[in-house]
């Protein structure tokens, strides 16, 4: 690794490779610290009591603070009914919306449809 060409002869600075490693992940793992985020997967078919169940869960999370994302996961031919999904986040939404704020709108990343929520 060179540090500083400019000068005769270059300056180069030995690191041991696994040490360097370790601090990117020591430092990957305190931002994740700062920035604590749950996840809750839901499914477009839920039922009525399983999304109350799962709420109860969501307003501890954001009682404490967390960050919630909320991903709908579709199974084989289901994806074809991405509305089935939106539909689930939106209501999700709507029960707890006066304890939290939309961070991220619900959008599709390959075969699942994410919403991420904060506490206001």
């Amino acid at each position: 690794m060179i540090i500083n060409e400019n000068i005769y002869p270059p300056l180069v600075k030995f690191l041991d490779f696994n040490k360097y490693l370790y601090n990117i992940k020591k430092k990957f793992k305190k931002n994740l610290k700062n920035n604590p985020i749950k996840i809750i997967r839901l499914s477009p078919q839920i039922s009525e009591h399983d999304i109350y169940f799962k709420m109860k869960k969501v307003k501890t999370f954001l009682k404490k603070k967390y960050k919630v994302k909320l991903y709908v996961f579709f199974k084989g031919r289901s994806i074809i009914y991405k509305y089935q999904g939106e539909k689930v986040l939106m209501l999700f939404y709507d029960k707890l919306k006066d304890i939290c704020i939309i961070e991220k709108r619900p959008y599709m990343d390959y075969n699942k449809m994410f919403m991420i929520i904060t506490p206001k």
